[in-house]
Parts: C-alpha cells; structure tokens; sequence
C-alpha cells in the first residue's frame, strides 16, 4: 500500500473527524497503519504504480506543513521514499501482520488538522487504516488486527469506513 497526505479531493473536514483529531492525546502524531493478508492472491506480483503529482497548492487558503513520516520511527515492513519521505510502502514483498509508521508532526489538542490521503494501488487484506495516536501505540504485529484504534491511545479510520477507538468501531462513511 502506499499512502500520501496529498490528494485531488478539496471538500472541508468532517466535523466528526476533527472531534477525532481533537480527542487524540496533546502527543498524538499522524499514523499509517496496514494489515495485510496474501490469501487467495498467490501468484500475483506487487507493481510499484506512480502516484499522481502533489498539487502545488494542497486547499485553497490553506498552507504547506513541513512533514514527513519518520524513517525511525516505523515498523520494518514498512519503506519510505519520495519528495520529504511523504510516500509510505507498505509490506512490499509479503505481509505476515500488521504495520504502522508516525509522522514527524507532533499534534496539539487546541488546533485542526486535515489531512488528503491518496491510495495509489489497489488494497489487498484485512485492514488499511488512517488515523492519530500518542508515540506509545505499537508499530508492528506479527497477527492481522486493527493497531489504529485498539485502545484509548489512538483513533483509525479503516478503508472499510469504520472509526475505531478504545478497540470500538462504528461505522463513520462508506
């Protein structure tokens, strides 16, 4: 999987997601997160698709934040590459679980964030999530789980449209 905080979409943040954002712990830094299964794909082969190029602008009369995800801070099935290290590979061979990776952007409760995420291949798997959590949630399980959300240290978006927290999910968009 990769994931890039830049997309073409341009809409206003849901109000639930920046509830979200804002219940997050003072500590809490932008996280990708991936499971991934291989079941009933063998034999196909991984491609690397380009991703689309980054606006120059990410929204309208907003501005650049100076981010990326940190290479130290992530699990080891997890590779970064381009512009600032913003592109994250997600188990690029073969996944036996789960992997997560932080941003280098501390988040601070009395601010919103809005963050455009393109996915530039298809998902494979049990879970690919998007979320915020403290510098003490896990970054690697060697199991297919929901890492984003399991507990009071972190909030998950799946791509299945569920909000997880406190390992509770609702259903939050389609």
């Amino acid at each position: 999987m990769s994931s890039s905080p830049a997309s073409s979409s341009s809409s206003p943040p849901h109000p639930a997601a920046a509830e979200a954002a804002a219940a997050a712990s003072a500590s809490a830094q932008p996280m990708g997160n991936a499971a991934t299964s291989q079941e009933g794909n063998e034999g196909e082969q991984s491609s690397s698709v380009p991703l689309p190029p980054l606006p120059p602008v990410p929204l309208a009369n907003a501005c650049e934040d100076n981010w990326s995800w940190n290479p130290e801070d992530r699990s080891h099935e997890v590779r970064l590459y381009g512009p600032r290290k913003r592109i994250a590979h997600f188990h690029p061979n073969w996944s036996n679980g789960t992997a997560g990776v932080r941003g280098t952007r501390t988040l601070h409760r009395s601010r919103r964030y809005y963050w455009e995420v393109c996915v530039s291949q298809r998902i494979f798997g049990t879970s690919m999530m998007f979320g915020v959590g403290t510098r003490d949630c896990r970054l690697h399980v060697d199991a297919f789980v929901n890492m984003l959300g399991e507990d009071e240290r972190s909030w998950g978006l799946s791509h299945k449209g569920f909000l997880w927290h406190a390992g509770k999910n609702r259903m939050y968009t389609k």
